[in-house]
């Protein structure tokens, strides 16, 4: 499985969702759509949120909010993560080796 599969599997999933979907299942899309991530150079973290590096050769850090630990779609970019690295990541940070447009896409899908 890789990034591709997760993309394609998002693109379907919200073309279906788009015609029907539960209450449940629809407010966890909209608080997964809206929001924020955003890049950071500084150190700081802010409440409520984590930084991950995203990159294969170049990584850039971004801040997210830990309500993405319990979408699917974050959870499926994070065992890439582990079957790349294992548990001992570069930089000893959360690293997610996909290119950083891929992870915007799947991070900003509805």
């Amino acid at each position: 499985m890789g990034i591709l599969d997760i993309l394609k599997r998002q693109s379907s999933n919200s073309s279906s969702s788009s015609a029907s979907s539960s209450s449940s299942s629809s407010s966890s899309s909209r608080s997964w759509s809206s929001a924020k991530v955003r890049q950071s150079e500084t150190r700081s973290v802010p409440k409520g949120h984590i930084a991950v590096y995203v990159g294969q050769e170049e990584r850039k850090r971004f801040i997210v909010p830990i309500s993405f630990l319990s979408n699917p779609l974050f959870l499926e970019l994070l065992q890439l993560a582990e079957e790349e690295f294992g548990y001992n990541p570069p930089r000893g940070a959360l690293t997610i080796p996909c290119h950083e447009h891929d992870f915007i896409a799947v991070v900003t899908s509805s």
